[in-house]
């Protein structure tokens, strides 16, 4: 996850970004974010492959901390997934 400015929107969004391996996965993920309007879920704008297999997508950049710090450690990327 990276933080950067969107010259298109003209401000910060948050940018992930994954693998091959992950790609599809991260698709479905932003499809459903894409799909769902809510107060508590992030705003995504724009989901795109990479030469490399990859891919990622922009989301609205919300300033806080990371879960997985919070507790102490990172957790694993499929236990994130379940909570999400």
């Amino acid at each position: 996850m990276y933080r950067v400015i969107d010259r298109m929107l003209s401000r910060e969004v948050a940018l992930k970004v994954v693998g091959p391996d992950e790609s599809d996965w991260l698709r479905r993920e932003f499809d459903t974010l894409r799909q769902i309007r809510h107060e508590n879920l992030i705003r995504v704008f724009l989901w795109e492959p990479l030469a490399s297999g990859g891919s990622y997508y922009t989301m609205e950049f919300i300033d806080g901390s990371d879960l997985g710090r919070s507790i102490g450690n990172p957790l694993p990327a499929e236990e994130v997934r379940s909570v999400l």
